[in-house]
């Protein structure tokens, strides 16, 4: 068949690479083993089992499996443990009770659109969903309701739940897998390759500034990558997660030395060294590129300007030390004893996790209300806990509606598959799992291969997650087709009303944004002198992920464009500030250095409120500062380099 004939979708479908039928094939295993454990154990609803196991597969890599089953069972015992305490006392005052369940939607939901990590939202947001399956089925079945029901509907639950995650691991860890050091040993190299081109264009003034900009902003998301990817490989590789974490700590001290490059007034003196850095990063072989830097350090010392000569040795010490971990991490060499780095801090603005929080249960409780208005029917509950989920795992996304209308596309394509063929065929054959199943899988099988295209993975986890809550796999199917349909459409609109919540409150002007993470990088400054131990690594860590979120917010305009320059400038005053900081406290002039600190905030400050007339005022007495530290002084140096940057902007 000629490729060139058929379309990307339909080439993905009939000409699969091994990845989209590996991924697959891991998949209905789970979703089998799943089904078939739940009916062994004669659980309430194998279908709940069956669900976990395609979630915990979105990222078939074992260590990310892992992390998100653990989360998983965490939350659903945690929200087991608050259903049971709110039905203990408010049973019989659903408002009370509904309205204890929005509260735990509002702050589950808030910590959860203000974090990155996927699989620490995604067990946020099962708190609330496990709460409400139990509380609401409780409220709608009041007069059979006892304290052992209770018991029974939520240990039910979690050994659904339990067995699914288990089921999820095991394809996982054990059937083609997928290791989260080969994800980290290729960020790495990602990393390396991307520092050597942002090295090269820094130390070329005839490149373009905008160049030099849009690889910054590449490297800064290789960073988070590496940041986000760090958390499972805890669960696999240790030492490679920790000589990753530590060779992005130390890219963003390079990216400050770089930017602290005055290249402009000095590029006579750097042309030669760009050409032997240009020949260096020619090599292939690490160990060959590590000694071309150490080559290149050695005629450092011809220069004259201290300052130079000191900036230029520390950008390639750092780059050496990247190296060396990245030469450890081929040799996959299990110590990793001298390398210390944490984890990027998440970045919490509370303006957009209280409007995204806000969104959530407003959505939330429109749902709830037509449950209510339908006298609690069971076949809506899924269209109650739907929102909470879909509105936490897309709020980061350029356009969530589009992806929750995709989502409900593919649930709306699944009704007729799961009514008229696989419950049509099962009502036949009750009692033979292993026919049903032949029936079942491979339509799920369908939808797994369209989650490992981009373009329409929505569709393909819209039609699994409907298919399977649709049809309801376990001893004693109803086969009621008409319920099924209602069911059906019901998670439908849900979608539908989520969609457009996104549409009638929408994400906070990225504009405004911007301007709080400039604040947010400032107040961490201020924090520089009031603690011995703050470090550059300290820093890094609080506003590496902050700067990500500058890039990411910045749009095609002067204005946006300014504030992500000043979010560099801020990386860099912080570097230059720590220096200073270290020589004046070595000198006893800790008053002077608190001076250049808050000078240099305040400065940012009158940036984004564009205070420009008094900012140069604030310059200009920061250059008197300045006058009274020795001529020699490297750090008088350093910030008379960063005040000429403010004058820049």
């Amino acid at each position: 068949m000629n490729r060139q004939m058929l379309s990307p979708t339909l080439e993905h479908f009939l000409m699969p690479n091994k990845a989209t039928l590996l991924f697959a094939l891991k998949g209905i295993v789970a979703i089998g083993m799943a089904l078939s454990i739940a009916m062994y154990l004669a659980l309430d609803n194998p279908f709940w089992a069956a669900i976990p196991a395609v979630m915990l597969q979105a990222r078939p890599h074992s260590g990310f499996v892992m992390e998100k089953a653990l989360f998983l069972v965490a939350s659903s015992l945690v929200g087991a443990v608050l259903a049971f305490l709110i039905l203990d006392y408010f049973i019989h005052t659903p408002v009370l009770a509904i309205g204890l369940l929005t509260l735990i939607v509002a702050i589950t939901s808030y910590f959860g659109v203000t974090v990155r990590h996927a699989n620490f939202v995604f067990g946020l947001a099962l708190i609330p969903i496990t709460a409400n399956m139990i509380v609401l089925f409780a409220i709608s079945h009041i007069e059979m309701i006892s304290s052992q029901t209770i018991f029974n509907i939520a240990f039910a639950r979690v050994s659904e739940v339990m067995v699914g995650a288990g089921c999820a691991i095991f394809s996982s860890a054990l059937l083609f897998p997928l290791r989260m050091k080969d994800i980290l040993a290729s960020h790495t190299k990602l990393l390396v390759t991307h520092l050597q081109t942002y090295l090269i264009l820094s130390f070329d003034p005839e490149k373009n500034p905008e160049d030099k900009e849009q690889q910054l902003k590449i490297l800064l998301g290789i960073i988070i990558l590496i940041n986000d990817d760090s958390s499972p490989s805890f669960y696999e590789h240790r030492s490679n997660m920790r000589r990753a974490l530590y060779m992005i700590n130390q890219s963003m001290q390079l990216i400050a030395l770089t930017k602290s490059l005055n290249v402009i007034s000095k590029q006579q003196k750097i042309n030669p060294l760009l050409g032997q850095f240009k020949k260096v990063c020619l090599q292939q072989n690490l160990i060959a590129h590590h000694n071309g830097i150490q080559l290149i350090k050695l005629q450092l010392d011809h220069l004259e300007d201290l300052y130079l000569k000191n900036t230029l040795y520390n950008i390639f010490e750092i780059y050496e030390n990247i190296l060396l971990a990245e030469l450890e991490s081929q040799r996959w060499s299990s110590d990793a004893s001298k390398y210390y780095a944490q984890r990027l801090k998440s970045h919490r603005d509370i303006l957009f996790g209280f409007v995204s929080s806000f969104r959530v249960v407003v959505t939330y409780l429109m749902c709830v209300a037509i449950w209510v208005v339908n006298d609690g029917a069971s076949s809506l509950l899924m269209m109650v806990i739907l929102p909470i989920l879909f509105s936490q795992m897309f709020v980061h996304a350029p356009n969530p509606s589009l992806i929750v209308i995709k989502l409900c596309k593919g649930a709306l394509l699944s009704i007729p598959f799961a009514l008229l063929i696989v419950l049509g065929s099962a009502a036949s054959m009750t009692g033979y799992l292993e026919i049903f199943l032949l029936i079942f899988l491979p339509f799920l099988f369908i939808g797994l291969m369209a989650m490992t295209n981009p373009s329409i993975t929505p569709y393909g986890l819209g039609f699994c997650f409907s298919m399977i809550t649709l049809v309801q796999p376990s001893n004693h199917m109803k086969f009621a087709i008409d319920q099924s349909l209602v069911m059906g459409l019901s998670m439908a609109l849900s979608m539908l009303i989520t969609a457009l919540f996104f549409q009638l409150i929408p994400k906070i002007s990225p504009f405004i944004l911007q301007k709080r993470i400039i604040h947010d990088i400032a107040e961490e400054i201020k924090k520089i002198g009031e603690y011995k131990r703050y470090s550059h690594e300290k820093f890094n860590k609080n506003i590496g992920e902050k700067l990500f979120f500058l890039s990411a917010y910045q749009k095609n305009t002067i204005k946006s464009n300014q504030l992500f320059k000043l979010g560099i400038l801020e990386l860099l005053a912080a570097y230059n500030l720590l220096n200073i900081e270290q020589e004046l406290r070595l000198e006893k002039q800790s008053n002077i250095f608190n001076n250049i600190r808050d000078y240099t905030c305040q400065i940012f400050q009158l940036s984004i409120e564009n205070k420009y007339s008094y900012r140069q005022q604030v310059i200009q007495e920061l250059e008197n500062i300045l006058e009274k530290l020795s001529d020699e002084s490297l750090g008088k140096m350093q910030a008379k380099n960063l005040v000429q940057y403010f004058k820049e902007i």
